[in-house]
């Protein structure tokens, strides 16, 4: 990438190209030659904390410029269908913003001053946590917090539950990934800035 993108904070792969965001916004490489693709949502030089894939859909999660989405079918991420925007104008911090993984519609949210679920036509405050990073799997939903590990919640993010078995977590848990391996067994992968930890959940 050129220089100008050394603010690189999140990639993603979507619709066979790699998308980037960052301090830039938000670009995509057609071949080695990145261009820019938030001219719909005027994004700008924005701060992009965050890209999601979410069942057809990519989240944004942009620093004081609240939650996007648009639709991988898009391939051009400049014309065509036009950017959703979640967070209905809202000035806040988001750190990042994810749909289900079953149809893709909003879910959750994490901003500087705690976590927010979808309520269908706006975002309604759902913990006194600061959340990083979220990962769904089925109807459960797991959540890195800043400095209290991970959370669990099984009902939509109504009630929250710490699982923190095996550690000891004053570290902030930046990235959750749910991973099979070869014997079936699944993991929930936490980076935190004490090194990648798994945890072990069937």
């Amino acid at each position: 990438s050129p220089p100008e993108m050394t603010g690189a904070r999140t990639v993603v792969l979507s619709g066979g190209k790699v998308l980037a965001g960052g301090d830039f916004g938000v670009k995509y490489d057609p071949s080695h030659d990145w261009e820019s693709c938030g001219a719909k949502a005027h994004l700008g030089d924005d701060i992009v904390m965050s890209l999601v894939r979410s069942d057809g859909w990519v989240y944004v999660a942009v620093w004081c410029g609240g939650v996007w989405r648009f639709p991988e079918e898009d391939c051009s991420w400049s014309s065509g269908h036009p950017w959703d925007d979640l967070g209905k104008r809202m000035e806040k911090c988001v750190l990042q913003a994810i749909g289900s993984s079953i149809d893709g519609e909003p879910k959750f949210a994490g901003l500087h001053d705690g976590c927010y679920r979808w309520a269908g036509d706006k975002w309604e405050r759902c913990g006194d946590v600061r959340t990083f990073c979220f990962v769904i799997d089925g109807t459960t939903v797991y959540a890195g917090q800043e400095g209290g590990g991970v959370l669990r919640s099984a009902d939509d993010g109504v009630t929250w539950e710490p699982m923190n078995d095996g550690w000891m977590p004053p570290f902030q848990v930046r990235a959750l990934l749910i991973h099979v391996d070869g014997d079936g067994r699944r993991w929930l992968y936490a980076g935190t800035t004490e090194g990648v930890w798994r945890y072990c959940l069937e």
